[in-house]
């Protein structure tokens, strides 16, 4: 699976949509993760250090900064935050653009991960 979180590091609900991540981030080990923003690298990597520090140096996270404003028109998301979660196959499983809904991503992989079926 991949998840694409697509932030802007001073927004609150993307503050609070990132913290409810990394609470559950043994959940998250085995998907691509991709916090994808406008801002800076460096802006990018103190928002994690503040917000998703367990999820910062993981190996299936990556954060991409997205300079020539390429991820908007490509995915369409409505506001900050704004989280995709794909299935291997490419196919979207979730989107959630509520810092309170992030529980419906982490149950999505979570149930993806527990089927014989949901490959990674």
């Amino acid at each position: 699976m991949m998840l694409f979180v697509f932030f802007d590091p001073g927004c609150e609900h993307c503050q609070k949509a990132a913290a409810s991540l990394d609470k559950q981030h043994e959940s998250l080990d085995k998907t691509a993760v991709f916090f994808v923003s406008t801002d800076p690298p460096e802006m990018m990597t103190k928002f994690m250090t503040s917000y998703a520090p367990h999820l910062k140096d993981r190996r299936n996270v990556t954060l991409l900064y997205d300079g020539l404003n390429q991820f908007i028109p490509k995915f369409k998301p409505f506001k900050y935050p704004a989280m995709f979660l794909y299935s291997a196959s490419g196919q979207l499983v979730d989107y959630e653009d509520n810092e309170e809904t992030v529980f419906r991503l982490i149950n999505n992989i979570k149930k993806n991960h527990a089927s014989p079926a949901g490959h990674s």
